[in-house]
């Protein structure tokens, strides 16, 4: 998963020097391009946080060492980078609601990782 993530970056670079030199096709490298980013952090979030490879999401196996708490916050570190991404792809292409998206994935983002270390420290002390 971490190939298709520099893929799919990698072509949003594409498309930042492709609007810089005024070329054509930027709106449609970075629309795609930061879409399909969203789309890989909202979908596979619980896994590419907790270090899992593609082929291993479906074997029960897998999960064993990872810890269900581990998991949910994946998902929520995936789900908040997601709005974030499109609230980034928005503002990049100044489309309306850009702010709101931004804020809301920061603010969520923010209150889970706060959570997240507050979490870590009373499980090490235990």
């Amino acid at each position: 998963m971490r190939k298709l993530e520099k893929i799919f970056w990698g072509l949003f670079i594409a498309g930042l020097i492709f609007k810089i030199n005024h070329w054509p096709f930027t709106a449609v490298l970075v629309v795609f391009s930061l879409t399909l980013v969203s789309c890989l952090y909202f979908v596979f979030g619980f896994a590419f946080f907790n270090g899992l490879k593609l082929r291993e999401i479906f074997k029960k196996e897998s999960y064993s060492s990872t810890s269900p708490l581990s998991l949910i916050f994946g998902f929520i570190f995936g789900w908040s980078l997601s709005i974030l991404t499109i609230g980034f792809l928005f503002k990049f292409m100044l489309w309306p609601g850009a702010n709101t998206m931004l804020l809301s994935g920061l603010i969520t983002l923010g209150i889970t990782v706060i959570i997240y270390i507050v979490l870590n420290k009373i499980n090490r002390l235990f």
